[in-house]
């Protein structure tokens, strides 16, 4: 512990003492140590100048790139040194590309480390198992954190290392913490209690992860001993943890937070009486630890004992803690805080009766979690989306080095080539210089020369045609890269918009839906209301049920990549079948539609394609006609080709609207005569599968003056 205390002092010295830069370079010359434990203690030594580098804020930031080049210089990039090294330097400055986000370099630099290690068992292996579980960590992909967490134990054991089993049992349990595997983590927690090799503050943080964990459990069981019991384990866990943070007299912090933890068991179980005296505890040692500054958790304890009060039907007391909140909820921004409040104010003025501010927090509660759930699903897809893009780029790079070190070999072969006809060349020269006394010799060995000459530029020149063969094909490999980085553009556009339209269109009918019964649970609406409200939802859930059906059919297009099976179809049956299906659409807005298909009117396609495109379009027409309106159904046959027309006496549209309909680069869409919703969709998919029919799709309209949609495909 002295030695590693006096190198963190010479390294915040580094830049003015010159003893410093003799300990760094006394740690490289460690580097080359055949034994295993020196090269490794070195390595972790150095990656202390990247902690330090965030504690003083890039102050050692030069120092860091010093140690970086010396590595690649000194150590991955020269022959003479051990397997073993090679793989802990490669892991070294992986790591720190990783840590200046530039993935792709520090993918290469594992991947290299890997074949360094030559699939030994070792320290290095488990050194670079070590530093991807963090990684992953860090990118919250804990599936994959938690196989190179395994993998680690797995080494650490076989090398009989048990320092090294500690600390990969001690990430372990965290992960398996956080994919909620409760059970799994409390076993390799308590082997790291029981085995532990840091001072006992690090005891109370493993028993209060324990103690969470049976907590967590305990929520999700319904059978109420079971969950009893797991309240009561949590609770022994919970004193176990509070015990160590009591020998640190000072630990104000831990000692509240334990507190809490304690007065949330009692509450998840409700008993509402015996957690607020632990939250009040909690609340006071938080407020004294950031000297009254209202934090994070003082707000969550604050709320909290709010809602045991509203339980408990001690109102006047609620009402304290609530003036509290929203004097002070400001001071944290955080959405999630900031709905918790909202659905106790909810609680709060239910249980005082007063329906129509119970209604008004609920309505804050339900719009904040909608937000939030859809800030999520971006994360979650922007998330996705760098990984994809990381592993790409991470595939193209190893793709683009395989292909350079075949050039390079081919390269090296033409350079050998060359090399050595100028070393015959030579030869020939000295020869002739030898054998000049004698002129016919002299000739006949020069006509050689030209002849071995003349076949050696023949063979130059195909090489050279080769070459031009070569850069033709990877031009041909470039242009396919950017095909498919345009296709993923393409495809991660796409995405956001279905994002879009899950978030918001599909949540907004089912969170009023919720709203209503939350407000139907209190008893505070009258049945004129409820028919009121009714009528809204069905409107919104009708909206909703079209917006499923086109994201259902889209959805299999573009999973089963199908094809069109045409056939002969009677238009005029069709559209028939069509207006029966609308005919409860239409004679709710009393508009007229009229069949002017003439018979024997057929065309060449898929039916079910032509089945979605014309209930899209018709349904769109109904959506933007007026009551007493009309939409008529036509026909204009050509030599090769047929065009369904749908025109109606509608809104119509503006040019401006008009370039956005059939543009997947938006997400256009405006309500009906009667409010109705769409989301775009139906345009697009519409429009795909009439291209994948062989015909095209557009719209002819005039604001004010209705519009009609065209559809041409080829005649039967």
């Amino acid at each position: 512990m002295k030695n590693k205390v006096c190198f963190v002092l010479l390294l915040f010295l580094l830049p003015t003492l010159c003893p410093a830069q003799a300990l760094l370079d006394s740690a490289f010359r460690q580097l080359y140590s055949k034994d295993e434990r020196a090269v490794m203690h070195t390595a972790r030594f150095l990656f202390l100048i990247e902690t330090l580098e965030r504690i003083a804020k890039n102050r050692h930031d030069s120092l860091l790139g010093v140690v970086v080049e010396r590595l690649e210089r000194e150590v991955i990039n020269r022959d003479n040194v051990p397997s073993f090294t090679h793989t802990v330097a490669c892991v070294m400055v992986g790591s720190h590309y990783f840590n200046k986000k530039q993935n792709e370099k520090g993918f290469l630099y594992f991947d290299r480390a890997e074949k360094e290690n030559k699939g030994l068992r070792n320290r290095a292996l488990h050194f670079l198992y070590e530093r991807n579980t963090g990684n992953y960590q860090g990118w919250h992909r804990l599936d994959s954190a938690l196989v190179y967490a395994e993998r680690e134990i797995e080494i650490a054991r076989e090398i009989d290392d048990d320092t090294l089993v500690f600390y990969s049992s001690y990430r372990l349990g965290g992960i398996l913490y956080g994919i909620n595997n409760y059970l799994k983590a409390r076993q390799v927690l308590l082997f790291v209690a029981h085995h532990n090799l840091q001072g006992k503050d690090f005891l109370r943080t493993v028993y209060n992860t324990i103690a969470l964990s049976y907590q967590k459990q305990a929520i999700q069981i319904q059978e109420a001993k079971e969950k009893h019991k797991h309240f009561d384990s949590a609770r022994a866990y919970y004193d176990t943890a509070y015990y160590y943070a009591s020998l640190y007299p000072k630990d104000f912090f831990w000692k509240g937070l334990i507190r809490g933890n304690i007065g949330d068991s009692y509450f998840f179980e409700e008993k509402y009486d015996i957690a607020i005296p632990y939250l009040h505890e909690d609340l006071a040692s938080t407020l004294r630890y950031h000297k009254g500054k209202v934090t994070e958790n003082a707000i969550f304890n604050i709320n909290r004992l709010m809602a045991s009060y509203i339980h408990l039907g001690k109102m006047d007391s609620a009402k304290i803690f609530k003036d509290s909140l929203e004097r002070n909820i400001y001071k944290v921004n955080k959405p999630s805080i900031t709905k918790d409040f909202y659905e106790t104010s909810a609680l709060y003025f239910r249980k005082k009766g007063d329906f129509t501010n119970a209604f008004a927090a609920l309505n804050r509660y339900l719009i904040f979690s909608d937000s939030m759930n859809k800030v999520e699903n971006i994360t979650n897809a922007n998330q996705l989306e760098g990984q994809l893009t990381t592993d790409y780029k991470r595939k193209q790079v190893l793709e683009e080095l395989e292909k350079q070190k075949e050039e390079n070999k081919r390269t090296n072969g033409i350079l050998i080539s060359i090399s050595f006809i100028v070393l015959l060349l030579l030869v020939l020269i000295y020869a002739l210089y030898r054998l000049n006394r004698d002129k016919v010799k002299v000739n006949g060995l020069l006509n050689l020369q030209k002849a071995d000459i003349s076949a050696k530029n023949g063979k130059l020149n195909q090489i050279n045609e080769e070459l031009k063969n070569t850069l033709e094909v990877v031009a041909n490999q470039n242009e396919a890269i950017s095909t498919q980085t345009r296709k993923l553009t393409e495809l991660n556009q796409l995405k956001d918009k279905l994002f879009s339209i899950i978030s918001h269109d599909l949540r907004s009918p089912l969170g009023a839906m919720k709203g209503v019964l939350s407000i139907l649970e209190m008893g505070g609406l009258s049945d004129a209301e409820l028919q009121i409200i009714s009528k809204d939802i069905k409107k919104r859930l009708d909206g909703l049920d079209y917006t499923l059906n086109n994201l259902l059919v889209w959805s299999k297009a573009q999973m089963s990549g199908e094809m069109s099976i045409k056939e002969n179809i009677d238009l005029q049956q069709l559209m028939n079948g069509k207006i029966n299906l609308f005919a409860n659409n239409a004679e709710a807005k009393h508009i007229r539609l009229v069949n002017l298909v003439p018979e024997n009117s057929y065309v060449y396609a898929d039916l079910n394609h032509l089945r979605v495109v014309l209930r899209n379009l018709i349904g769109n027409a109904i959506k933007f006609t007026p009551e007493g309106g009309k939409i008529e159904l036509i026909v204009i046959e050509s030599v090769d080709f047929v065009r369904i027309g749908i025109r109606d006496s509608g809104v119509g549209m503006t040019k401006e609207q008009i370039n956005k309909l059939f543009n997947r680069n938006t997400h256009f869409t405006t309500r009906g005569t009667k409010d109705e919703k769409g989301t775009g969709l139906g345009l697009l998919l519409s429009q795909e599968f009439v291209e994948k029919d062989g015909g095209r799709i557009w719209v002819e309209s005039k604001e004010g003056e209705g519009s009609t949609f065209f559809v041409e495909l080829p005649k039967a």
